[in-house]
């Protein structure tokens, strides 16, 4: 058992130093990614003042990521961590073509033709997990507003705005409805915004205006 804010002061202590794409890529450093969204999660609800998982063990596989504790060390969620990026955009390709060119920055990626494709992927596997009815699922939607035509709405008006019509299998979309998961959560690329998918719709902590 960790605690949670330590975990992050540790990760914080290299990742900035060795670069987003980096830290990112590696997969050898898959824990502590996993470690960082639930600190970001954390933070998130802590501020918010709704209740909040101060410890957290690594599980092994099948289970899921996460076994979180409260401050007086009860158990409490057990929680599943993953994110959603562009679809067919792999980042150790993207980032070698950089490095190749001698590139030190780059554009905004555009807006793609189906921004969601890869929120339905990710939804329809999570869904299929046959985790206990305890288990959160947190997502990390790694995709900026320049990826999205609609870019002029906030990060959580988007996401509400489409995925609640997610309520029935389509080939376009799927029935977050029937979840077995305690609650489903989303977090946002910055890390300082959050909503909740299920068991019902809400704006945790909203996206930051950007003027």
């Amino acid at each position: 058992m960790k605690r949670i804010s330590e975990e992050r002061k540790r990760i914080d202590a290299y990742r900035f130093q060795l670069g987003a794409a980096d830290f990112f890529n590696d997969r050898s450093l898959k824990e502590d990614w996993e470690w960082l969204i639930l600190s970001y999660f954390g933070d998130i609800l802590s501020s918010t003042g709704l209740e909040t998982p101060e410890y957290a063990q690594k599980l092994a596989t099948p289970a899921p990521d996460f076994q979180t504790y409260l401050a007086n060390k009860s158990p409490y969620r057990q929680v599943e961590v993953t994110e959603v990026i562009r679809s067919g955009y792999r980042r150790n390709a993207f980032h070698r073509q950089l490095a190749a060119s001698g590139v030190n920055c780059y554009d905004p990626l555009d807006p793609r033709p189906n921004p969601w494709s890869s929120f339905l992927h990710v939804l329809r596997k999570k869904l299929a997990k046959p985790y206990s009815s305890d288990t959160w699922l947190l997502i990390y939607h790694d995709m900026p507003d320049s990826e999205f035509h609609d870019n002029y709405s906030t990060w959580h008006e988007r996401l509400l705005g489409v995925l609640r019509r997610w309520t029935y299998d389509s080939p376009n979309t799927c029935d977050v409805t029937r979840s077995n998961y305690n609650s489903i959560f989303v977090v946002d690329c910055t890390g300082e915004a959050a909503l909740r998918l299920h068991p019902h719709w809400d704006i945790i902590k909203p996206a930051a205006l950007i003027w």
